[in-house]
């Protein structure tokens, strides 16, 4: 299986449109297609308020 970072403007392109490349890999991710690989500091960008 594939690792892939992804980055929050991904997840924000993917939620604003369904025709995008972000929502693919988005979709990829959930269907256990590709795995997502985080450092720490993307980690705490996601979830930073």
């Amino acid at each position: 299986m594939e690792k892939v970072v992804i980055d929050t403007s991904v997840i924000a392109a993917a939620l604003i449109s369904k025709k995008g490349g972000s929502y693919k890999l988005i979709s990829l991710l959930i269907d256990g297609k590709l795995e997502n690989y985080a450092s720490k500091e993307v980690l705490d960008e996601y979830f930073r308020e």
